[in-house]
């Protein structure tokens, strides 16, 4: 996720809450100065923030502060593999919405069966229509506005 703060952020800390470690790891991070001209604006630092929740350990730190990196790839997979979860959820709730338009007595038109079933493939396709940005970025098919 993206960020933005007044404070250069650390490359990597945690909280804890109880016996719940939260690790938060940066990247990309780039001051920023919005201001010119004489007109206030955002100043102070933009970057990239990944977090993960583990149970807490005493040697969590120093496994963690020995392979940052191995960990901020952990990290960014996990949270991919998240979002993908929720865009095959989101998609299949639109399919199965639209499931009526494929039943035997359904009073519609040629036209009109065939744009939700050209609606529904869409929707199929999502992943592997936005490969190279798959699981972000998605653009949703429109439904048909036909009866």
């Amino acid at each position: 996720m993206r960020v933005r703060g007044n404070l250069r952020p650390e490359r990597f800390w945690l909280e804890l809450d109880g016996n719940t470690a939260t690790a938060y790891f940066t990247e990309n991070v780039k001051e920023i100065d919005e201001s010119g001209d004489g007109e206030s604006g955002f100043v102070g630092w933009e970057y990239d923030r990944y977090k993960i929740e583990k149970p807490y350990d005493d040697r969590l730190r120093t496994c963690i502060e020995e392979d940052i990196p191995g960990w901020i790839a952990y990290v960014k997979f996990n949270e991919k593999v998240d979002e993908a979860q929720k865009v095959h959820k989101r998609r299949n709730e639109l399919i199965a919405a639209t499931d009526w338009t494929v039943l035997p007595d359904v009073p519609l038109s040629t036209e009109a069966k065939q744009a939700w079933q050209e609606y529904r493939q869409a929707l199929r396709d999502v992943d592997s229509d936005h490969i190279d940005t798959y699981p972000y970025n998605i653009v949703w098919p429109t439904p048909p506005d036909v009866e």
